[in-house]
């Protein structure tokens, strides 16, 4: 534990000690992973898959707010999606109006949260992300998430309807549309993933917030137990055909990843928690706090 602490600590001042370098770079970073999972997801313009395209508009996105991020993403997915076809980008623009309006009306925050799944999806580990948007999110998550999945099973149409032989003739533009309406009608391995992801978020946002010691390693487990049994419950429920395979692999990468969120969020002492009461003229207050372990004070 005091091996971690320290770790945790020296990375910590590191990037304190180096914020106006490191921050800018973490972003460019995070953005071009964004940009890259749209352009294998939605490459179908020539002009917006370039890799100096991509390039520049990491750089842009990584010194702008988040929602401009969200924002841009979504002007590159659609470009794409009217390049297959009008009719798949006539859809696309009504679907990012209502992910978007979702986003910015309640979710605001959590715009990484959408963008997060869809890399996920790309990295074949999308069981992963409902832990990780559960400890860091909480159950406002849930959306944000659930958006993110429809996206990217819009993607996976759009890779359908282009590998029809012409889609100028008539035939092959209804046959288009039938794909896109059966995505947001038919298809019961979006809606199963829907469940799956949304139940682990509420799962795990709910008791991280509760107040007794160890809520949030108890989270991170409760919400591995919830995505496999999800799975199993979803696919029974909605016919839907879940591979539990990745799926126990999604959660034990999720496990992984959110314990080192936890390190970096801080360890928490629980041997010495305090409990504080006081009052004011409208309300009394009863406070728990737990500090945070920290090894330089130990030392």
């Amino acid at each position: 534990m005091e091996g971690l602490m320290k770790i945790k600590n020296n990375i910590r001042d590191f990037l304190r000690n180096h914020d106006e370098i490191v921050g800018p770079v973490l972003r460019f970073c995070w953005c071009f992973i964004v940009f890259f999972t749209i352009r294998q997801l939605f490459g179908y313009s020539e002009i917006m898959s370039r890799p100096a395209v991509i390039f520049l508009m990491a750089v842009l996105c990584s010194v702008l707010p988040d929602g401009f991020l969200f924002f841009v993403g979504g002007i590159v997915m659609a470009v794409n999606s009217f390049a297959v076809t009008m009719e798949a980008g006539a859809v696309f623009i009504v679907l990012f109006i209502l992910v978007y309006c979702f986003y910015v009306k309640f979710f605001p925050r959590y715009a990484y949260a959408v963008m997060l799944m869809m890399v996920c999806y790309l990295l074949h580990i999308p069981y992963a992300a409902p832990i990780i948007l559960g400890l860091v999110a909480g159950i406002g998550g849930m959306i944000p998430a659930a958006s993110g999945i429809v996206l990217y099973y819009f993607a996976d149409t759009l890779r359908e309807i282009s590998k029809l032989p012409a889609l100028e003739s008539e035939a092959d533009q209804l046959k288009s549309v039938e794909l896109i309406v059966n995505t947001f009608s038919g298809n019961k391995e979006m809606f199963a993933a829907i469940l799956i992801a949304c139940v682990t978020v509420l799962v795990t946002g709910l008791i991280k917030k509760f107040s007794f010691d160890y809520s949030m390693y108890v989270a991170i487990a409760a919400g591995a137990i919830t995505n496999i049994l999800m799975a199993v419950v979803a696919g029974a429920v909605l016919s839907a055909n879940v591979d539990i395979l990745p799926v126990v692999l999604g959660t034990l990468v999720g496990i992984v990843a959110a314990f080192v969120v936890r390190i970096f969020m801080g360890f928490l002492d629980y041997q010495h928690t305090e409990h504080v009461e006081y009052e004011d003229d409208d309300y009394y207050y009863y406070v728990k706090a737990v500090p945070k372990l920290d090894s330089e004070k130990q030392d």
